[in-house]
């Protein structure tokens, strides 16, 4: 019998009805990605089974990982929080503020900018308050004192501020996708829970609110008017076209744009598929990244082959930076056979993370499932493309376990 999450697909539904039906047109779906859609979903649905069955429960095991995972945020809660608030303090010693951000939007990128040693070390630690949020949003917060409970939480508040210091929308769209991949590996009756905690629903209405309201203003302070203009010209709408060009420039645009943001990924991985990606390639993947963080000044060579993808990809209309999805990062860094490998490889973790985290009850298998399955979104939807994020988070949701699990 083939187990899935039941609100595991929710959000592609959500997707390809607006690729297909919504507002904006798109480009036609290539073939080769419809071949490889249906070829994922295959290997997909089959690693997260194989994962699920031959996964076995540990509770002794289960229990010391979450007496490590305690200890390490009860102890590290401090160093959170000043790491987060010093990196509040180094934004704004730079020059920016929220009134600098609404009134020179533009400016904030290149004032922010900056990779001195002292930002590098509070980041580190600052960025790991995203770990505490599945904990934070479920019950599973009463296993840690008030006071770690609050350092925490004020890291958090510390770490969305300082996203919109530097006129970002980081946290608050993988605070989101955090919250649903919780709410999909949480059993029924924890979810039921989690709806009945006025704290939870206070929070996540706090979120949505504030962040919608920052995404809108920022989104639309930091382009001028004649990119709104040429985007509501250039987009080609199925209907309500009448209504796009004519109502508010800034409303129409920031709705527009939205609707990019959630089917223009997929639109962007349709186009890599049309601009020949390759059968397969060697690369260092990610690791260019990483390493080019800590090599200033020197970056690595793409191969021919690759650099000839991109250039074909830009020229049919796509776009860099997080828009092409995970997946389509994999797509350039290991070729079309690549991409096979990679959908395995997470979907099987997936299922093993999934069933650990419902059978065990564990805070620290639950911690896992919530953050692979943030990958899994985050691949699909939106994938951050600044190598700190990515740096920090790995530092903590893989180095950390992969020790917790193995030391002795």
């Amino acid at each position: 019998m083939l187990v899935l999450p039941r609100y595991l697909a929710y959000p592609f539904v959500l997707i390809f009805v607006l690729y297909f039906l919504g507002p904006v047109r798109f480009s036609i779906v290539h073939p080769m990605m419809l071949l490889s859609l249906i070829l994922c979903l295959f290997v997909f649905v089959l690693a997260f089974n194989i994962g699920y069955q031959h996964c076995t429960e540990h509770r002794s095991k289960s229990r010391e990982c979450d007496r490590w995972l305690i200890l390490w945020f009860s102890y590290l809660a401090p160093i959170i929080f000043v790491s987060a608030l010093g990196f509040v303090t180094w934004l704004k010693l730079r020059g920016t503020s929220l009134e600098f951000v609404l009134t020179n939007t533009a400016d904030v990128r290149s004032v922010t900018r900056g990779s001195d040693p002292i930002k590098k070390v509070l980041a580190l630690f600052a960025y790991q308050a995203y770990g505490f949020i599945p904990i934070l949003i479920t019950k599973h917060r009463q296993k840690f004192s008030k006071v770690t409970n609050l350092l925490m939480l004020a890291s958090i508040g510390l770490m969305a501020y300082a996203v919109l210091l530097q006129a970002g929308r980081t946290f608050f769209i993988v605070s989101g996708i955090l919250a649903f991949a919780c709410f999909v590996c949480l059993s029924r009756s924890d979810r039921r829970d989690m709806f009945r905690d006025a704290y939870v629903r206070l929070g996540c209405l706090m979120v949505i609110l504030l962040g919608g309201a920052a995404i809108f203003i920022i989104g639309t302070q930091r382009v001028n008017i004649i990119e709104i203009q040429n985007t509501l010209n250039g987009t080609e709408y199925r209907y309500f076209e009448s209504f796009f060009l004519h109502a508010q420039e800034s409303s129409a645009y920031f709705v527009t744009v939205t609707l990019h943001y959630l089917a223009g990924p997929w639109n962007n991985l349709n186009i890599l598929f049309q601009s020949d990606v390759g059968v397969l390639r060697l690369s260092y993947g990610p690791l260019e990244n990483v390493i080019g963080r800590f090599l200033p000044g020197q970056a690595f060579t793409l191969h021919p082959d690759r650099a000839e993808t991109l250039r074909n990809y830009i020229n049919n209309g796509g776009q860099l930076s997080g828009w092409r999805t995970g997946f389509g990062n994999v797509l350039i860094w290991y070729g079309w056979l690549g991409l096979f490998p990679f959908t395995y490889i997470l979907a099987f973790v997936m299922g093993r993370t999934f069933r650990l985290a419902r059978a065990s009850g564990s805070l620290f298998h639950f911690c896992q499932a919530a953050w692979v399955f943030s990958v899994f979104y985050m691949c699909a939807f939106y994938f951050p493309s600044d190598s700190i994020f990515w740096i920090n988070l790995t530092l903590f949701f893989l180095m950390i376990p992969f020790l917790a699990t193995y030391w002795k």
